[in-house]
């Protein structure tokens, strides 16, 4: 009887041990496999709204490319759109998530991403046309004041070049864009451009008669000749120059019957090859020491700042000018 009772209670402990054994076994087998599907993941994966993309089982984040098009994935490997600043650059994922190039209007505004999808700043030449991007990267239209210049931008953004009427007024712009100022010669014919850009029509500029389309007429009015201090006219005649105040307002000063310069109330013009009295007559209209200044002007061929006088150095003419 104790023989019995021993094997029955021995027989109900196996029972209950091998059953809980192979549940261990089942466990076991069931985390390999969920380790073996996780780490088998590959490509675009949707969850709880959002897209990673995965790459042996882990997700990817930073830059990737894939069909084609470049996507970007941030630190929690998540597909990002719309504007994301990355090392300092801006970009912009589509809804897709693909990068943009080219052209963009979003916004209301219009922006240029180049070919490695960052933004565009500044200067843009897109397609043969000139356009500027701001410092937001939004395409800029109207006048822009930049670099010490105007130009003027279409309302498509384009970069205007030749004449522009504005608001009832003519302004010209130069081929590179830049807004003209004072005479400027268009197709054979002079223009006067105030200092704020408009065009000079049916008045007298200088001596010289506009009319009314702003042309010169061919025609001056007479100029009555500003006084020279009589140093400078001593100085001249004590060298062998001859002096004669022309129609435009300014005098011409002769070497031997050879044009040597022009002097104006507030500049003065010498070929290199009287470049010595040149400098005498602007130190003495200005008070200025201008020798060295000069000398550097001509060998580095760049302008030289001396007080209020610039020093303009004109090599392919063999002239230097003295502004003031």
């Amino acid at each position: 009887m104790k023989k019995i009772l021993i094997g029955a209670i021995t027989g109900f402990l196996l029972l209950q041990v091998v059953p809980l054994k192979g549940q261990a076994l089942a466990a076991k087998d069931s985390t390999a496999t969920s380790y073996t599907q996780a780490s088998t993941l590959q490509g675009w994966k949707y969850s709880n709204g959002v897209w990673h993309y995965y790459i042996n089982g882990k997700k990817h984040t930073g830059w990737l490319s894939n069909g084609g098009a470049w996507y970007y994935l941030n630190a929690n490997g998540v597909m990002t759109t719309g504007w994301q600043s990355v090392s300092g650059k801006w970009y912009f994922m589509n809804t897709s998530g693909a990068m943009q190039t080219g052209w963009l209007n979003t916004g209301g505004k219009w922006y240029f991403l180049n070919n490695d999808g960052s933004m565009a700043k500044g200067w843009k030449k897109v397609g043969g046309q000139w356009y500027f991007l701001e410092a937001s990267g939004a395409m800029k239209t109207g006048w822009l004041n930049t670099g010490g210049q105007w130009y003027y931008l279409k309302s498509n953004g384009a970069m205007q070049t030749g004449w522009l009427l504005d608001k009832g007024e003519w302004y010209y712009l130069h081929s590179n864009g830049s807004m003209a100022i004072g005479w400027t010669e268009v197709n054979g014919d002079y223009y006067y451009l105030y200092e704020n850009g408009i065009m000079a029509k049916s008045t007298v500029i200088d001596g010289f008669i506009v009319d009314e389309t702003g042309a010169w007429t061919g025609e001056s009015v007479p100029v009555e000749p500003f006084e020279l201090p009589a140093a400078v006219v001593e100085m001249l005649e004590a060298n062998g120059y001859d002096l004669k105040f022309t129609d435009y307002g300014w005098y011409e000063y002769y070497h031997s019957e050879d044009l040597a310069g022009n002097i104006g109330e507030d500049f003065v013009l010498g070929f290199y090859d009287h470049l010595d009295i040149t400098i005498r007559i602007a130190e003495e209209l200005t008070g200025e020491d201008l020798h060295s200044a000069t000398q550097r002007a001509v060998e580095e061929e760049m302008e030289q700042v001396v007080g209020d006088v610039t020093i303009f150095p004109y090599r392919d003419i063999r002239m230097v000018n003295f502004v003031w």
